[in-house]
């Protein structure tokens, strides 16, 4: 199951219409296991209770944590501003 946070579904609700369908519609069809080709872990969360991993689509970044069996989207962001969101999170 794929959960957002309130700050990642205000950052889906500043997304143009057209950007909220496409990131919607991939929501549903990603692989958020840790293996998959287009699925990071960031580097600064090895260690850490909950590792932060980093999925692509399109230019749009999410990071979401992992629950079990459960996906936690924390942010999706504009890969232009990652670097700053990641800073936030830690």
């Amino acid at each position: 199951m794929v959960y957002l946070t309130a700050k990642a579904e205000k950052d889906l609700k500043a997304l143009s219409p057209s950007q909220q369908r496409r990131i919607l519609s991939k929501l549903e069809e990603v692989d958020f296991s840790p293996n998959a080709p287009h699925v990071k872990k960031l580097a600064a969360t090895k260690g850490r209770k909950a590792e932060i991993f980093r999925a692509r689509i399109g230019t749009y970044r999410l990071l979401y944590i992992l629950e079990g069996k459960d996906v936690v989207i924390l942010r999706i962001v504009h890969r232009k501003d990652l670097e700053r969101a990641i800073r936030e999170l830690m």
